[in-house]
């Protein structure tokens, strides 16, 4: 699996130097205080472990993965741990440009958005993997765009509609909502890993 990893790492050092003017742009607009791009790189980080499943689908290397002891399993396996690292790494990333660059910051702020925005990330992955691997990259653009679409909608709707001062009388939830909120997303993530393997074990290639 490790081998897999590797990979996966070696396609997305390629892929950064088409998102170099992207990475420009964001640290310009960070430095200026132009606006609130903190979750940029993150989400960059999502496109681009994407982007590997593009790549393999393009030349074909499932047939060949295959081949390796445990195939399907290390497949999906290393896509998942792979995705963690790369988010992680890539809001770290942000949280230090933030760091460098914003004369007033708030420590405790800033640790909970980069904490939030890693499990957004993983939210969204966590959705959209199992559809790419029932359906192969080419044919889950168009439920990705849909899912992501879905999503956003949803949210609006949510914070738009619901009165969210109910909160207000769960006061013994107030120190650990943080943790529920990371407890929740971390076992929606184990749970589209195992549909994610159960897919691709039975999936026709």
């Amino acid at each position: 699996m490790l081998g897999l990893i590797k990979k996966d790492l070696i396609i997305i050092m390629n892929n950064l130097k088409s998102l170099l003017v992207i990475l420009i742009f964001y640290v310009i607009m960070i430095y200026m205080g132009k606006m609130d791009i903190f979750f940029l790189p993150a989400f960059l980080s999502m496109v681009i472990m994407l982007s590997t499943f593009n790549y393999d689908n393009y030349n074909k290397w499932d047939f060949y993965a295959l081949t390796l002891p445990n195939g399907r399993k290390n497949i999906v396996k290393s896509k998942y741990v792979t995705s963690i690292l790369v988010t992680v790494i890539f809001t770290v990333i942000s949280l230090l440009i933030s760091l460098c660059f914003l004369n007033k910051i708030n420590i405790l702020n800033t640790i909970r958005t980069t904490l939030y925005t890693i499990l957004g990330i993983a939210l969204f992955q966590a959705i959209l993997y199992p559809v790419t691997f029932k359906l192969g990259i080419e044919k889950a653009r168009i439920y990705i765009f849909v899912v992501v679409f879905m999503l956003v909608f949803l949210i609006g709707v949510v914070f738009k509609f619901v009165d969210f001062s109910f909160l207000n009388k769960l006061g013994f939830l107030k120190d650990y909502i943080d943790y529920l909120i990371t407890l929740l997303v971390l076992g929606f993530f184990l749970i589209s890993y195992k549909i994610s393997d159960i897919i691709y074990s039975k999936r026709d290639l």
